[in-house]
């Protein structure tokens, strides 16, 4: 009995003082959470999920005073120079004025029309779409055609019969492909825009705004097929008949003479209307590795491509190039469960470079996990061959943001690897147990 005393003594020692390191370790871990915030002015810290580390840090606070108002001259009635990237206004006038804004409006029937239907499946041309009145590529009625040869015609030739022809396949009339455009002005932020139509001849409640509009262009720069499709200067496409006939085509030309004109101008779309006036959206991009891509929209414009040149212009002026964060240069520390090793730095492969203004106030967030399980795969055993199979496993992230839009992120990966540590057997684990307890008793 004495000896089953002893034992039950010994074993609840070794359970105390596990408790108690236990609690130490929680208490110490809570701690250095809590400390982590003290260097960083506003800096947040989140906890979820798999407990992620997010930590968010001015590392750039600019000078307000340091951007110059734009003071040259503009035809225009209302226009707005944008930051594509983070939405910011860098000019404008009489933004938020409702106005007509012609054909421009296809920019929506682009956007609503890609995010609805599918690219290639075949379309028949619906009677009504034929003869629509003002530009034309002059569909037939039942003609084979697709989505994607409706949209270089919308916005290359800018062509009304199009417009219509995407409308009634997408949705199957006018009414409610104006009500999917509305839905989708809305979602993107839009708030003083409204829709009749899906080319943009001229109706009452039909209209815009030059700032929503730049809103749109940015946008629509954004999606892959619309963008490549406003920067085509020019196309043949084949027409197949109604009985799948070929041997004839169409010759599209972009009406966006700033895509000649302008060397910075990648995309856009002309308009006019007796009652809009000249209306021109425009995209321009400029930088090497670090781009910086602007959305300028002029409505009632009688010089409007000497006027979106002199306004991108000014808008580039702004920006210069910095280096954000430099290869290797973000290292910290991850507990590694499970493994060989209880740690592991993480750190960034990559640098990252961005085109800022001199008031810009940059954020940079971190976000990791507070642990890794092993095994951890590092970059000591990532090649440069395999690198890129390995980069879709990073552990973190480090992201920079100006006003709230994310201007640039790079992956973090593990240094090293770690081994996942070694089960022991059942008679390991035995035999430790006796040497612990028998260290305990002496």
């Amino acid at each position: 009995m004495k000896n089953a005393s002893s034992y039950h003594t010994v074993s609840g020692r070794i359970f105390f003082r596990r408790f108690r390191a236990a609690v130490l370790c929680v208490s110490a871990a809570a701690l250095l959470v809590l400390s982590s915030c003290a260097p960083y002015s506003g800096e947040k810290i989140s906890l979820s999920g798999n407990v992620l580390l997010s930590e968010s840090v001015s590392v750039c606070s600019g000078d307000p005073r340091a951007v110059a108002s734009f003071s040259g001259s503009v035809s225009a009635k209302a226009y707005c120079v944008m930051d594509a990237d983070t939405k910011e206004v860098l000019a404008a006038k009489n933004e938020n004025e409702k106005l007509s804004i012609a054909s421009t409006t296809k920019l929506m029937t682009a956007v609503a029309a890609v995010e609805s239907f599918p690219l290639f499946d075949e379309i028949r041309v619906d009677r009504r779409a034929v003869g629509v009145e003002g530009s034309s590529v002059y569909l037939f009625e039942g003609e084979k055609t697709t989505l994607n040869d409706l949209l270089f015609c919308l916005l290359l030739e800018s062509a009304n019969d199009a417009a219509e022809a995407i409308a009634y396949a997408v949705s199957g009339s006018v009414e409610d492909f104006a009500a999917l455009m509305n839905e989708t002005a809305k979602r993107i932020g839009m708030k003083n825009t409204h829709f009749a139509n899906p080319h943009g001849l001229y109706d009452k409640e039909h209209y815009s705004t030059a700032y929503d509009m730049a809103l749109l262009t940015a946008y629509a720069g954004e999606n892959e097929i619309v963008a490549g499709i406003m920067a085509t200067k020019s196309l043949r496409l084949a027409v197949t008949g109604k009985n799948g006939d070929t041997g004839e085509y169409r010759y599209l030309s972009n009406h966006n003479k700033l895509l000649r004109m302008y060397d910075l101008c990648i995309g856009g779309k002309t308009g006019f209307t007796v009652a809009s006036g000249r209306c021109l959206a425009s995209l321009s991009e400029k930088g090497g590795p670090c781009k910086k891509r602007l959305a300028v929209m002029t409505i009632d414009d009688p010089d409007d491509w000497n006027d979106h040149i002199k306004l991108s212009d000014y808008g580039f002026s702004l920006y210069s190039e910095k280096e954000l964060l430099t290869p290797l240069a973000f290292t910290r520390g991850v507990d590694v469960t499970g493994g060989e090793e209880t740690f592991v730095e993480v750190t960034n492969p990559e640098g990252l470079c961005a085109m800022v203004k001199e008031s810009d106030e940059i954020i940079r967030t971190v976000e990791l996990p507070f642990f890794l399980y092993a095994p951890v795969f590092g970059l000591d055993v990532i090649s440069d061959e395999s690198y890129a199979v390995y980069a879709s496993h990073y552990v973190g992230k480090v992201t920079f943001s100006v006003n709230g839009a994310v201007i640039g992120e790079v992956n973090l990966f593990p240094k090293k690897s770690v081994a996942k540590r070694r089960e022991k057997s059942f008679w390991e684990k035995i035999i430790g147990s006796f040497q612990k307890q028998k260290q305990q008793g002496s």
